[in-house]
């Protein structure tokens, strides 16, 4: 059995790391809502310290330890599902997005 800092959560998707965020925010949604369109300014996450700060608590939630800084060269992310798209990607270990979700970004094209 791996130890847990080297587990990976293989069906791992947007709306897990989402839920998660939700509840490190504090953010009271209910079933029926969309809290991926919450903007992330009111909630005190529009600096690069607070996004790093709930990274490692995610990367630690889902024993990826090994995944390393985030990389916020990008453009910010503006609402919670963004950043949960972000978690997502970075926790898989690639940059890419995978399959358009609930309106996500289309793959980019390869040059």
């Amino acid at each position: 059995m791996p130890a847990e800092t080297h587990q990976f959560i293989e069906d791992l998707d947007v709306d897990k790391v989402l839920d998660l965020l939700v509840i490190l925010v504090g953010v009271d949604a209910e079933p029926s809502d969309d809290p991926g369109g919450i903007d992330l300014g009111p909630l005190g996450l529009d600096d690069d310290g607070a996004v790093l700060h709930l990274w490692d608590a995610v990367a630690e939630e889902y024993g990826e330890r090994s995944v390393g800084e985030l990389d916020l060269d990008d453009e910010p992310p503006a609402t919670l599902g963004e950043l949960a798209e972000l978690f997502h990607l970075a926790l898989r270990g690639d940059r890419e997005p995978g399959p358009p979700q609930d309106g996500g970004a289309a793959p980019r094209q390869q040059r």
